[in-house]
């Protein structure tokens, strides 16, 4: 029984963890609402894309709160920070979230909405 357990050890010892690298594509401008223009990039893992992350860039000189939600989703969790309400800074750009892929074997769908507004309520 112990020769077992210090050949397991050692079997365990030598076996080589491979690490997944997630890596992030160039972001790129897909909506424009105001003062405000959103950005997506796609999370990658190799050459397979898992999700994306959106980021949003206040042009104004007023603060505006950022609402974003997924309206369909299939195989996708959901992943905005503060629930998809947040508050953007004038003149910031600030990462909002995304989804990523639930199960890496199948395919994943969804639609997603943002609003702007100038009631910072919104966002509480």
């Amino acid at each position: 029984m112990k020769m077992l357990l210090i050949a397991l050890t050692m079997l365990s010892a030598s076996a080589s963890v491979q690490v997944d690298t997630i890596t992030t594509s160039e972001f790129s401008e897909f909506l424009e609402l105001g003062d405000v223009i959103f950005e997506q990039a796609y999370l990658e893992r190799g050459d397979v894309q898992i999700g994306k992350v959106v980021q949003a860039t206040n042009l104004g000189n007023v603060d505006l709160c950022v609402i974003s939600k997924l309206s369909q989703q299939r195989n996708v969790k959901n992943e905005f920070l503060y629930s998809g309400r947040m508050i953007i800074p004038a003149g910031l750009t600030l990462p909002l979230g995304g989804f990523t892929q639930i199960n890496p074997r199948k395919s994943w769908y969804t639609k997603w909405q943002h609003a702007v507004s100038k009631n910072l309520r919104r966002c509480k």
